[in-house]
């Protein structure tokens, strides 16, 4: 049987200022996440710290800035990210296509909760169950995005065609 063989995978990348460890465990995750799904595979991981998603974060706002001072007509169409419920961890950033290109996770997010406090991310220690979970949440973010705007242009197409 003819097997066509799939792209490479977008790449996964940490800031400089990770720990090798943090790094190696947290690319291995989301490698074997992209593995599972084709969507994930197409969307580019960059693990950072809290500074570094800011300055992400940052980025971002002054491209949208820009943008709706160019076409402030099309506010929702120039939007470069999208709203996500855990905006402290990750940013979602669309591609010029519309699609989510690249995501930028907090390693904050993979820490330890301190037992003494409910929830607190306190301790320096590495979890790697939360590095599973925030892969998951990456992994059903994107590939409800991706399904959502495949089916979104399918209706288009459909309704332009019979028009």
């Amino acid at each position: 049987m003819f097997r066509m063989k799939s792209p490479a995978p977008a790449p996964i990348s940490c800031s400089p200022n990770l720990s090798q460890r943090v790094c190696k465990a947290s690319t291995g995750i989301f490698s074997a996440t992209q593995q599972v799904s084709d969507s994930m595979r197409q969307v580019e991981i960059v693990i950072t710290d809290k500074k570094g998603l800011e300055q992400e974060k940052n980025r971002i706002t002054t491209i949208y800035g820009n943008s709706l001072r160019r076409d402030p007509a099309n506010a929702e169409r120039n939007k470069p990210a999208l709203p996500c419920a855990f905006d402290d961890d990750f940013l979602f950033e669309i591609d010029s296509s519309g699609m989510i290109g690249k995501v930028f996770v907090s390693a904050e997010f993979f820490r330890k909760p301190d037992s003494t406090k409910t929830g607190d991310a306190d301790s320096d220690e590495f979890d790697i169950d939360m590095a599973f979970m925030g892969s998951h949440f990456v992994l059903g973010y994107v590939d409800g995005y991706m399904y959502s705007r495949a089916h979104t242009m399918a209706e288009f197409s459909e309704t332009q065609g019979k028009h």
